[in-house]
């Protein structure tokens, strides 16, 4: 359960006329994109983030697929917030996530049954092998440098020539508490990993949802926040690839 003071926090912001203009324009952004062509996806990973991307698009195209990468390891949270989620296709790819050493699916032997393969690293199937060019994103300038340089040039709404598909941000504006804010406002169900993050004191900026080693992030400590939020899963995770020690 998230604690009462964030909980209040966030309720508290939801009422600004700031957070109203933001969900606005995010709907807004939506509906242009909707607008300007059909056949698009969400990219959901089971975030904060992509939670609300989800909800702002089904809200005016409800039959509209999510598309979740499953990392062979993942948060048990995490796990049983993916069940809940419909019209959700899961995939499975091989990766190191450029670390080297975190091997994700080492081939489709590997994958249960209701996670479909889609390739190993270097040959994936573009789309999650979906049938569809176009895709929402949960994508935030406030998240990185990068993130913030890519959505300034760019735009929320852009045809991606490498994609060959539109891509579309419609929380490129939103903040952690915006994000919080909406959740909350529009009572819906999350990813109960933050509330455990938010227990053992991860600052909000850091509490992420994703592979557990990706190597543009290891510096930000995430292996260390999986050893202490999740220590059974940590030393399962850290008896196959033991490089994960060295992190912590």
């Amino acid at each position: 359960m998230m604690p009462d003071e964030l909980r209040e926090r966030f309720e508290l912001y939801g009422r600004l006329d700031q957070h109203r203009r933001r969900v606005k324009q995010a709907r807004d952004i939506v509906a242009r994109a909707l607008d300007t062509c059909g056949n698009w996806y969400v990219a959901f990973s089971g975030g904060k983030d992509s939670t609300c991307v989800l909800t702002l698009v089904r809200e005016q195209a409800p039959r509209t697929v999510a598309a979740c990468s499953v990392p062979e390891f993942t948060l048990p949270e995490t796990a049983a917030y993916l069940e809940n989620v419909p019209n959700l296709e899961r995939v499975a790819s091989g990766s190191d996530h450029e670390t080297g050493w975190a091997v994700n699916w080492a081939g489709p032997e590997d994958v249960p049954a209701h996670i479909r393969w889609i390739g190993a690293r270097g040959s994936t199937l573009p789309n999650y092998g979906l049938a569809l060019s176009n895709v929402f994103l949960g994508l935030r300038e406030e998240e990185s440098s990068a993130r913030s340089a890519h959505l300034r040039s760019q735009g929320v709404l852009f045809f991606s020539k490498k994609g060959q598909g539109w891509h579309c941000s419609p929380l490129a504006k939103w903040t952690v508490e915006d994000v919080w804010a909406y959740i909350l406002g529009e009572g819906l169900d999350y990813n109960h990993a933050y509330d455990r993050m938010s227990e053992i004191g991860v600052p909000l900026e850091q509490q992420r949802i994703g592979p557990f080693a990706v190597d543009r992030v290891l510096g930000y400590g995430p292996l260390a926040i999986l050893k202490r939020g999740w220590p059974d899963v940590f030393n399962a995770y850290a008896a196959l690839y033991p490089e994960a020690r060295q992190f912590v």
